[in-house]
């Protein structure tokens, strides 16, 4: 592979890696945001139930909308995983490319002024 291909490919994991990082910000507030539903469905089914604090509880976790809010906070939570996979796929990926890059760098001969021009 040449460098000008290596370079436009480090710049192409470079931008995805800064798409990615934009929609796990994303994806961390809707994680938030689920938590925080499934909290607010529990408070109101517990302040509708009857009964001890026990059966108030196992009446709140059987509610339609507590069940809802807990399927979408582990879809919230599923999504998060494979974001966070993804970016980090993809950071490996660039990190290996720089590897590559600087090592071809590091074996071209130096370029000093003080070689071309003479000098202390």
């Amino acid at each position: 592979m040449s460098d000008s291909f290596l370079m436009s490919l480090f710049r192409q994991y470079v931008v995805w890696e800064s798409f990615f990082a934009s929609v796990l910000a994303e994806q961390e507030g809707s994680e938030l945001w689920a938590k925080a539903q499934i909290e607010i469905a529990e408070s109101i089914a517990k302040a509708g139930a009857t009964g001890t604090v026990t059966e108030r509880r196992f009446t709140a976790a059987a509610d339609e909308k507590v069940v809802e809010a807990r399927q979408a906070a582990a879809q919230a939570k599923r999504s998060m995983k494979t974001l966070t996979a993804t970016m980090e796929s993809v950071n490996r990926a660039s990190n290996f490319v720089s590897r590559e890059l600087s090592r071809r760098i590091g074996r071209e001969p130096a370029n000093r002024r003080s070689d071309r021009y003479g000098g202390a």
